[in-house]
């Protein structure tokens, strides 16, 4: 018998040492989005082979990196049916000294107690082989309706994986249920989603004073989804406040040569680098519990980017203001109830700039007023800094998911909750999904899955309770016989 928070007492099957050996081969992957997922596809084939599955591989390539869908598929080939979904990209572990459940090794699955730890245990992986798992239990029943199970590719990359799946039309099922850490709840509607990267050049490339101490400055944040921003400390904009006064300029005889922070553009960053010359004085007095100063050379390189720092403020100031004008202001059914924003990373070399940042709209709110703004600050920018070339694009959107709480598919899952004695019952969730995608092409979609997000994902030392993901085998596998036996 196993009693968890807000569950009764009910007996669960226990872990297997075979499920536990594949979660630790599936972590052991790197999968990180931008590094592609073609070295997991064979053993993602292997786990789905001998249950009379047929198996689809869907590659694409970008970037030049090779990517990759795989669609196991049961059952009768006349539409409808069931569509369980996970994402087997991650996002970049950032600082591998944090990982100290893991022995600083994210890649490196470590059990213990109840909690497996690793990257990639509650964002997609591990949830997706709980759904494999529920299948192989009913392997050999007769299903008369389709079943199928897909790992997807470049979900933080823009649900780019997902997307392919949808527009393919391999896949016709009727209902969806999509890899989310949501603490075994039912999730009915979720955010919609933007982001949006901005390309900066200083065209004069103005070489700093000869001679000058050359200095870094390390500011330290706190990392957090960015569908929850309040949880984290954004360390980009920490290191805009040191280096820009409140006139939105540089202070004078401060010369910033570069800025690097972040690393996701869904992630609260948790560090930003700046280096910079100047009065010692000046750039000295930065310093703080978390600014860390320190000089490091006195051979000066690279191009003065002050210019490119104020105009990346004055476009974040806009984009801030943007944000907090849409209506409605708020949703209750969402946690947080209203609009958020993210500053997620930027990156300079020599006088080019590149920085991302993301927004998640409420049902309701004019996406069209978003991107409405981009030419609108770039006309901005342009005008009040001549020296800078600024371009703008759109990287990625994702509307609300909606599924009627009175619906079918959501009244099957909150009942399969109550038959297993989990009170989590149905709630929203803040980010965007994949359920998004699946939702716009038709299919009746709720996200479900073990763990949380929120503290857990895009954190290092992320984690998944074993007890949960169990849970999550018989929920999965329950839903399994309501929709396809």
């Amino acid at each position: 018998m196993v009693k968890g928070l807000g569950r009764v007492e009910r007996e669960v099957q226990p872990v297997s040492v075979d499920f536990i050996l594949a979660a630790k081969e599936l972590i052991a992957v790197n999968t990180v989005s931008e590094n592609g997922n073609e070295e997991i596809i064979p053993l993602l084939r292997g786990l789905l082979q001998g249950m009379g599955m047929s198996l689809i591989v869907q590659r694409a390539e970008i970037a030049g990196v090779e990517h990759a869908n795989l669609i196991g598929s049961a059952g009768v080939d006349i539409g409808g049916g069931l569509l369980l979904g996970a994402h087997v990209d991650t996002v970049d572990p950032g600082d591998t000294d944090l990982w100290t459940e893991c022995g600083e090794d994210p890649f490196c699955a470590t059990v213990r107690g109840d909690r497996v730890f690793g990257l990639g245990t509650a964002s997609g992986k591990l949830d997706w082989l709980a759904k494999v798992e529920a299948a192989r239990r009913l392997a050999g029943q007769k299903l008369m309706r389709p079943l199928h199970i897909a790992a997807t590719y470049g979900e933080q990359l823009g649900l780019l994986g997902a997307k392919q799946l949808a527009a393919s039309g391999v896949v016709r099922a009727e209902f969806a249920c999509v890899a989310e850490p949501t603490g075994l709840a039912v999730v009915y509607a979720n955010k919609g989603y933007l982001a949006i990267r901005f390309k900066l050049r200083d065209v004069l490339a103005k070489q700093p004073a000869a001679g000058k101490a050359l200095y870094r400055i390390n500011c330290h944040g706190v990392p957090a989804h960015s569908a929850v921003p309040s949880m984290g400390d954004n360390a980009i904009l920490r290191a805009l406040g040191v280096c820009v006064g409140g006139d939105g300029r540089v202070p004078a005889g401060v010369t910033v040569v570069s800025i690097q922070g972040g690393d996701a553009i869904n992630k609260v960053p948790d560090h930003c680098e700046v280096d910079a010359t100047g009065s010692p004085a000046v750039l000295e007095g930065m310093a703080s519990e978390h600014v860390k100063v320190e000089q490091i050379t006195r051979v000066m390189a690279g191009s003065s980017i002050n210019g490119l720092v104020e105009a990346m403020v004055r476009v974040y100031h806009s984009w801030e203001a943007l944000a907090r004008s849409l209506r409605p202001e708020q949703n209750a059914e969402f946690d947080p109830p209203d609009t958020v924003y993210n500053l997620g990373w930027v990156n300079t070399s020599a006088n080019d700039m590149e920085f991302g940042m993301d927004l998640r709209l409420l049902p309701g709110q004019d996406y069209d007023s978003v991107t409405d703004w981009i030419p609108r600050v770039i006309d901005e920018v342009s005008r009040d800094c001549p020296d800078v070339e600024i371009d703008g694009m759109l990287e990625m959107r994702a509307d609300p998911m909606s599924t009627p709480k009175n619906g079918r598919l959501v009244t099957v899952a909150t009942g399969i909750l109550g038959d297993l004695g989990i009170r989590a019952g149905s709630m929203t969730k803040s980010v965007a999904t994949e359920g998004s995608v699946y939702s716009a092409a038709g299919m009746e979609t709720i996200c479900f899955g073990p763990g949380s997000s929120m503290g857990t994902v895009h954190h290092p030392n992320e984690s998944n309770s074993i007890r949960e993901l169990m849970t999550a085998v018989d929920f999965y596998e329950r839903l399994i016989k309501k929709i396809c036996l």
